[in-house]
């Protein structure tokens, strides 16, 4: 039988699964996940790199970031300098209520507390390299995180009043999709849950008067499913009452 005309047969790629979003779950507020493997019509195939693909540990530094601890794990360090636990809801409250703010700014606690403060750890540890605005009042940073690398977030505005920050989740990223610019160098590394949440502070520290932030998404650098410990992290604060206090969406 002749094969001329005939079709060969591929195994469709891998991919995570994926399912049709309801126009209900789009109208919901709070926290939206980018799945990269969507093929979207028109424009070319998803196609995944290498799964094994080593990723570079985050940058020692000499003092840890401060909003990389879990609200238990600034406690347990207090305690081991004697000092009560409710100054770890004092020290948390400071970055989110005043981002940019250093050590020696938070008025309500002992100097000597933000002198061991500031020899333990680092409060903020990117730097902004450029800042873009455009009509509609969206604001994009690039910043750059410890070791050089650089990475983008955005903030979001409409005329419904939503203040929405989009956050990257790793430096570049290695799904591979041909229809976004991030992947074009593969992926460097994680960003940890300290420096997801710092580009959210960041972020937030743009809003003008009246303004407060309304939604979350982690559609920037990087694939977020790929580096869902350090989200998930970060999320908890994000979505805290005593955080930033956006709604998970439930």
């Amino acid at each position: 039988m002749s094969r001329i005309g005939r079709r060969k047969r591929t195994r469709p790629l891998a991919g995570p699964t994926l399912r049709r979003v309801s126009s209900r779950e789009r109208r919901r507020p709070g926290i939206a996940f980018c799945v990269s493997g969507l093929r979207i019509p028109g424009r070319s195939r998803f196609i995944p790199r290498r799964p094994d693909i080593a990723l570079a540990p985050p940058p020692l530094a000499a003092v840890q970031h401060l909003l990389n601890l879990k609200p238990e794990e600034l406690a347990a360090w207090l305690a081991e300098r004697g000092l009560p636990g409710y100054r770890a809801a004092q020290i948390r409250r400071w970055p989110i209520q005043s981002p940019g703010i250093d050590f020696g700014g938070m008025s309500d606690l002992p100097t000597a507390l933000r002198g061991q403060l500031a020899e333990s750890f680092q409060l903020w540890t990117m730097s902004q390299v450029a800042r873009q605005q455009s009509d509609d009042g969206t604001e994009k940073l690039l910043l750059e995180v410890a070791g050089g690398d650089r990475i983008e977030c955005v903030l979001l505005r409409d005329q419904r009043g939503h203040r929405t920050v989009c956050l990257s989740t790793q430096v570049g990223c290695a799904m591979g999709c041909v229809f976004c610019a991030s992947g074009l160098d593969g992926v460097r590394r994680n960003l940890t849950a300290g420096e997801i949440l710092e580009q959210a502070l960041r972020l937030k520290s743009l809003l003008a008067g009246g303004e407060r932030l309304s939604h979350v998404v982690v559609m920037g650098m990087g694939e977020p499913l790929a580096n869902l410990p350090a989200l998930l992290a970060a999320l908890e604060t994000v979505t805290a009452g005593e955080g930033l206090a956006i709604s998970a969406g439930g």
